[in-house]
C-alpha cells in the first residue's frame, strides 16, 4: 500500500491534480464506518478545530493520540488498495506529521502563483477581497511547501497546478519513475477541469502583487526549485504577463457574459414577478371566497341559534301549559273521588234509591194518549 497526499493552498487546484491521479489508476479514499463516517476531510476538520492560530502558522507535528488513532483507522480501511490518496489544503499544515506517520506516504506539493490565487479570490467572492490576507495566506502555505520539499526531496514533488493540468501524462510518468508506482496514462482532460482564464482579473492581480517584495522573492525560490514537466524554465511571473489587447479582449468577453447573465436574470425576474402577481390574485380570490363562505356560515349559524331559542321558548310555554292542565286534571280527579264517596254513602242510606237520566210516562184518558217525559 502506498498513499499520496496532495497539499497546497488552493483546494480547486488540488482537486484537479487528484483527478489526474485517479485517472491514472489511484484508488479513491475509503471512509471509516463507525458511529459516524470518518474520512480525511472530516479528520482534517477535527484537527483544525483543536488548534490555535500560532500552531496553525508553524505547522502541526502531533495532532494528538486520539486523532492519530483515527488516522490509523482510515489507513486500515484503505490497506488493500495498492495506491490511494487524498487532497486537502489543511494537509499543508500537517506535512511533518504525515511524513513521520508512515514511510509509505508520498507528497505532491502543488504551487499556484499569488496572482492566480488572488484572481481566484476576486472571481469567487462577492464581498470585498483583502489583498493582504490573500498574500499572507499564499506566503505561509508556500513557505511550508518549499521547506518540506527541500528537507524531503525523495518523498515529495513540488509542481505547479497549471503544469500538471497541461501535461498530465508527463506528471504521472515522473511520479511512477520516482516512487516506483504502477500507473496508466491519464486521458487528456485539462480543458474539462481547468478553470477558465480571465486575463483582466490576472492583470489586475499582477498589478496588485507588483510591489510585494517578499512575495516576489519567495516566488523566485519556488520557480528555481519546482519541477518543470515540459523541461522549460519559464517562471510563474512570465506566465501571468498579458498584453493590453488580451486584457481588453478578455474584459469585453466578460462584459458580454455579464450582460447575458443580466438579461437572463431580468427575464427570470419578470417571470417571477408575473408568477407572484398571479399568486397574489389567486390568493385574494381565495380570501374573498373564504370570507363569503365564512359570512354564509355565520349567517346560517345565527339563524339556527335564533330558531333554537324560539323552539326553546315554545317548549317552555308548552311545559307550562302541560303543568297547568295537569293541575286541573288532579283537581277534577279529586272532585270525582269526593262525589263518588258521597254517592256510596247515599246508596248505603237509601238502598231503594234509583237514579234515572230521564222518565217517560204514557197516560191514557178517555181513549186519549198523552206522553210525559222528565
Amino acid at each position: 500500500m502506498k498513499c499520496i497526499c496532495v497539499a497546497g493552498v488552493s483546494q480547486p487546484d488540488l482537486e484537479y491534480v487528484l483527478d489526474i491521479l485517479k485517472q491514472s489508476g489511484m484508488a479513491s479514499e475509503l471512509s471509516v464506518e463507525k458511529q459516524q463516517a470518518m474520512d480525511m476531510d472530516s479528520w482534517h476538520q477535527h484537527v483544525v478545530d483543536m488548534i490555535d492560530d500560532e500552531v496553525d502558522l508553524q505547522g502541526i507535528v502531533n495532532p494528538g493520540r486520539f486523532m492519530e488513532q483515527m488516522a490509523s483507522d482510515i489507513f486500515l480501511a484503505n490497506i488493500n488498495a495498492p495506491l490511494w490518496g487524498f487532497a486537502d489544503t489543511r494537509s499543508t499544515l500537517l506535512l511533518d506529521f504525515w511524513q513521520h506517520y508512515d514511510p509509505r506516504v508520498y507528497f505532491v506539493l502543488v504551487c499556484v502563483s499569488p496572482e492566480q490565487l488572488l484572481a481566484n479570490a476576486m472571481r469567487s467572492q462577492d464581498e470585498k477581497v483583502s489583498v493582504e490576507s490573500v498574500m499572507v495566506q499564499w506566503q505561509q502555505y508556500h513557505q511550508q511547501l518549499l521547506r518540506f520539499h527541500l528537507r524531503n526531496p525523495q518523498r515529495s514533488v513540488l509542481v505547479s497546478a497549471s503544469d500538471c493540468i497541461e501535461h498530465p501524462a508527463l506528471f504521472i510518468s515522473h511520479l511512477a519513475k520516482q516512487w516506483k508506482i504502477k500507473t496508466k496514462s491519464p486521458r487528456v482532460f485539462a480543458s474539462q477541469t481547468s478553470s477558465p482564464k480571465k486575463s483582466y482579473l490576472l492583470f489586475l492581480a499582477q498589478q496588485l502583487c507588483a510591489d510585494e517584495v517578499q512575495i516576489q522573492s519567495l516566488q523566485n525560490e519556488l520557480s528555481a526549485t519546482r519541477l518543470y514537466l515540459d523541461g522549460s524554465l519559464k517562471s510563474q511571473q512570465d506566465l501571468c504577463v498579458y498584453s493590453t489587447e488580451e486584457v481588453l479582449a478578455s474584459y469585453v468577453l466578460e462584459q458580454k457574459r455579464i450582460s447575458v447573465a443580466i438579461d437572463d436574470a431580468k427575464r427570470e425576474f419578470d417571470k417571477l414577478t408575473s408568477e407572484k402577481a398571479f399568486l397574489i390574485k389567486k390568493h385574494d380570490e381565495q380570501v374573498t371566497t373564504f370570507k363569503n363562505e365564512k359570512n354564509n356560515i355565520e349567517t346560517q349559524a345565527k339563524l339556527a341559534t335564533e330558531e333554537n331559542e324560539l323552539l326553546l321558548l315554545q317548549l317552555h310555554q308548552v311545559q307550562e301549559e302541560l303543568e297547568h292542565y295537569f293541575l286541573q286534571y288532579q283537581d277534577r280527579e279529586n272532585t270525582i273521588k269526593q262525589m263518588e264517596g258521597r254517592w256510596q254513602r247515599m246508596l248505603e242510606r237509601s238502598p231503594d234509591y234509583f237514579d234515572y237520566d230521564s222518565l217517560n210516562v204514557n197516560i191514557t184518558h178517555n181513549g186519549k194518549h198523552k206522553h210525559v217525559s222528565d
